[in-house]
């Protein structure tokens, strides 16, 4: 599998894009959190793929496209964005991505993009159909973990470890079609509207947890 460096403003996302990926048999080489910090890991890692956010704060994660292929001809890059209308979708292919995938996504859709990508694809995928174009999906609820039966606890593990259906139904020992049960009422009681959210919110919650302990 690629080597990965992802570049995102938002840490908490970026980490659960990391672990997703981590266990999706990929090389997470660094996860940084502003364009310079991610340009300068590009530089020294020369990763088969880059996954950046547009927006950090007043820059676009667009304009640093061309020092990527400056300094590592080999990357292919995947703009990974809440910010996905039509003109986003644009800017990230005129500014030489080869790919877009809108973090709206199912975790299936976003993985898949990326593979894809990885594998010499161009893929730009804006918004699922019916969701909202212009602003991310709204913050999860972390006090809702506390609602999780047992059993969705269990599913919801699985899932931090970036298994996806089939397969944590099978470590559970449970059938496909109720893993997409409890995924579901999961992914209600926490106010979330994808896996990858989920993942975000109990790896921020493990975060602040371990920030209090020390």
């Amino acid at each position: 599998m690629a080597r990965v460096v992802i570049c995102d403003d938002h840490k908490v996302f970026g980490e659960a894009m990391a672990s997703v990926l981590a266990g999706h048999g990929y090389e997470v080489v660094a996860c940084t959190a502003d364009l310079p910090s991610g340009l300068a890991a590009v530089a020294r890692h020369r990763p088969g793929l880059y996954l950046v956010d547009l927006h950090f704060g007043d820059d676009h994660g667009t304009s640093g496209l061309d020092a990527v292929r400056h300094s590592s001809p080999g990357t292919r890059i995947v703009v990974v964005s809440g910010t996905s209308d039509a003109g986003a979708v644009a800017r990230a292919r005129e500014a030489g991505a080869d790919g877009f995938v809108a973090k709206q996504r199912r975790l299936e859709d976003i993985l898949d993009a990326i593979a894809r990508v990885a594998g010499g694809e161009a893929v730009f995928h804006g918004p699922a159909p019916g969701a909202s174009p212009s602003r991310p999906p709204p913050g999860p609820d972390e006090a809702s973990l506390g609602a999780l039966t047992v059993r969705e606890r269990e599913v919801l593990d699985q899932l931090v470890e970036g298994k996806e259906t089939a397969a944590l139904a099978g470590e559970l020992g449970i059938s496909y079609a109720t893993a997409r049960t409890h995924i579901q009422r999961l992914l209600t009681k926490l106010g979330v509207h994808s896996k990858l959210e989920a993942v975000a919110l109990v790896n921020g919650a493990r975060d602040r947890r371990d920030a209090g302990d020390r």
